[in-house]
This record gives C-alpha cells, structure tokens and sequence, in this order.
C-alpha cells in the first residue's frame, strides 16, 4: 500500500524493520523452520533496494538456508533457494 501511494521512504523503513522482528524471532526459537525463512525472505528484499548492502544481507540468508538444510529442515522449493542466493552472490 506504502509504495501504491508513492511513499518510499516508508516503504523502505517498513522493509528495515521487518528483519529486525524476524531475527529476534528466528532467535527466540531457531527450530521454527517458518521464522527463519520469513528472515530470509526479509533479507532478500532489503538486499533489491539496497544494493550496497546486498553481498552482505544475502550472505546471512544463505547461511541461514545452508544450516536448516544440513538439519534436513527445508522442503524442495526452499532448498532451491539455496541456489539461487548462491547465483545473485557470484554476480
């Protein structure tokens, strides 16, 4: 809605805070598969608006994803993410 309105300063402040109540509840309880995906997600988001910090934002997701599969805890298509995190960060 933020951005249909053309307010972008809100919408990237939207999208900052968004990782920073992912991560403290990927913290709280790291065996909750979802809560560490929505923080992956997160990252990957502010990663498309925020070029400079991008290598370093996709860098944490990817250890994220690598982790919860070493755990066997991703399905599929999120396995694939993995991949594709691995693509954008050679780029």
């Amino acid at each position: 809605m933020l951005i249909k309105n053309g307010d972008h300063a809100s919408t990237l402040k939207s999208f900052q805070d968004s990782p920073a109540i992912r991560k403290k509840l990927a913290d709280i309880d790291p065996n909750i598969v979802e809560w560490q995906t929505d923080l992956v997600v997160s990252y990957w988001k502010i990663a498309q608006v925020q070029p400079e910090q991008q290598h370093a934002l996709l860098s944490d997701a990817l250890a994220i994803l690598k982790k919860l599969d070493q755990d066997n805890k991703l399905d599929a298509e999120k396995k694939e993410w993995i991949a594709i995190l691995k693509k954008e960060l050679k780029k």
